[in-house]
């Protein structure tokens, strides 16, 4: 969720990665979004996130979590998402549930240049996030998806 395995530091390019993942999943049909398990499946555990703490891994962790979902988004969100760190096989893996949302979710990303927030739509398709760039795309797919209440 944080450690960016390139630097060997935490990264905000590792959480932003993990926001849109979430975000597709809001716009879509849900989904479940495991950390610590590689693509192929295979239980890596969370003991990279880990060292980038001292004290309680699991707390600081969450509140790392936590943290992430007040930064890319707005509060409504949380109602839409359960989380929890699970032990498989004697590794820590985190578990993200993200449940449909009814209204329409963005990212908010803060433009470095004019500080101004601007937002990013996503959605998911199969296994990837899919940003919808185009205004009129983007209210399209808005107003065919089924779960968005658009009275």
């Amino acid at each position: 969720m944080l450690y960016n395995f390139k630097t060997g530091k935490a990264g905000i390019g590792v959480k932003y990665h993990t926001a849109k993942t979430i975000a597709a999943f809001l716009n879509s049909e849900g989904g479940l979004l495991y950390i610590g398990v590689n693509d192929h499946g295979e239980i890596v555990g969370l003991d990279k996130d880990y060292s980038l703490f001292s004290g309680n891994n699991r707390d600081k962790l969450k509140l790392e979590f936590d943290d992430l979902l007040r930064q890319f988004f707005n509060p409504f969100v949380s109602s839409y998402i359960q989380s929890d760190i699970l032990n498989i096989e004697g590794k820590d893996i985190y578990v993200i549930r993200v449940l449909p949302s009814k209204i329409p979710v963005v990212i908010k990303q803060k433009d470095p240049t004019s500080h101004h927030i601007n937002g990013e739509f996503y959605y998911r398709q199969e296994a990837s996030s899919i940003r919808i760039t185009d205004l009129a795309e983007i209210i399209r797919y808005i107003a065919n998806h089924k779960n968005f209440n658009t009275n």
